[in-house]
């Protein structure tokens, strides 16, 4: 039997059977000719143990013939070293699966929801107490989500985002509770034991520090702070972490500066930070102390690595400075 012949036989094209049989890495060579017995067997074997491999174990019989074949090759079967009996019976069964099209069935998977005490649970919210003040926060609308069992994913955006709009979260840290307490109504501010839900240090000791810094900051009417040194890393925390009302003017401790910046750099900053033991040349330092400015900022000078560190420094410095 040749190629054509076989192929009208199995109820797909001889164009596609021949793709196939070269993927699948059996010779193939005129169409028009006829297949070597072992040939023919072992082709047929292949497709046998291809439909009964992927549609019996999946219980799937929607595929069509190209399906079949597209797996067959992509998948990685070893086509020509399956050995299994080659009947009659599943010889029909084979023809009748690559004949059949059915429509394929879509399945609509349920929308994902979200129960609603889970939502609460995140925020650490319990108690009548909490719940009572939370839901004088909230909108009507919000209101009756609580009241749901679950949630779809529109109505779990809504309801969070609400939550952390309106209400403001606060750890048990000293400083965080009383500077929210300043700054907010006493109706928003709900405590959480989560500290990475603190509307102020969101659980970083770096960027409670850095609140810290910009509070003395304020206090002592300082507002620009420039660095001389630190590590990268550091920087990089300070540029992302730093409030928004201190800007920080960060200079490398290994890269001179000419003396036209120094002087620039000095007459910017109202307060100057020196962090030695760090990446810092003392030629670049010197540059910075050795230099007499009209107006000169204040000098810091930090001999320890960590940004919490030079936060502290810089609020000790300047409650001596306002005390005396």
């Amino acid at each position: 039997m040749h190629v054509v012949e076989l192929a009208k036989e199995l109820g797909i094209s001889y164009e596609r059977l021949i793709d196939w049989m070269v993927e699948a890495g059996f010779e193939c060579g005129d169409p028009e000719e006829d297949l070597a017995p072992d040939l023919e067997s072992k082709v047929r074997k292949a497709f046998s143990s291809i439909q009964r491999g992927k549609s019996r174990k999946e219980g799937d019989d929607t595929r069509t013939m190209d399906d079949i074949l597209s797996e067959s090759v992509d998948g990685g079967f070893e086509l020509t070293d399956f050995d299994l009996p080659d009947s009659l019976e599943e010889l029909e069964a084979l023809e009748k699966a690559m004949t059949r099209v059915p429509a394929r069935r879509k399945r609509k998977s349920d929308p994902k929801r979200t129960p609603t005490r889970a939502v609460l649970d995140h925020y650490g919210i319990r108690g009548k107490a909490v719940l009572k003040k939370l839901r004088k926060l909230l909108s009507e609308p919000m209101i009756r989500l609580l009241h749901q069992q679950d949630l779809s994913e529109e109505q779990h955006a809504e309801l969070t985002e609400e939550i952390e709009l309106r209400a403001v979260f606060y750890c048990d840290h000293p400083f965080c509770t009383g500077i929210l307490a300043d700054r907010n109504s006493p109706e928003s501010l709900i405590p959480v034991r989560n500290a990475a839900l603190c509307r102020l240090c969101g659980g970083s000791t770096i960027r409670r520090s850095l609140q810290e810094l910009a509070e003395s900051c304020r206090k002592s009417g300082i507002s620009r702070i420039l660095v001389v040194g630190g590590s990268p890393a550091s920087h990089k925390e300070i540029r992302e972490m730093g409030p928004p009302d201190v800007t920080f003017r960060l200079v490398a401790g290994d890269v001179e500066r000419n003396r036209q910046r120094v002087t620039a750099d000095l007459r910017w900053s109202q307060l100057a930070v020196i962090w030695g033991g760090t990446i810092l040349g003392h030629s670049v330092s010197a540059g910075y102390t050795g230099r007499s400015v009209q107006g000169s900022p204040f000098i810091v000078r930090l001999n320890r690595r960590s940004v919490e560190a030079l936060c502290s420094e810089v609020v000790s410095h300047l409650e001596r400075i306002r005390k005396s």
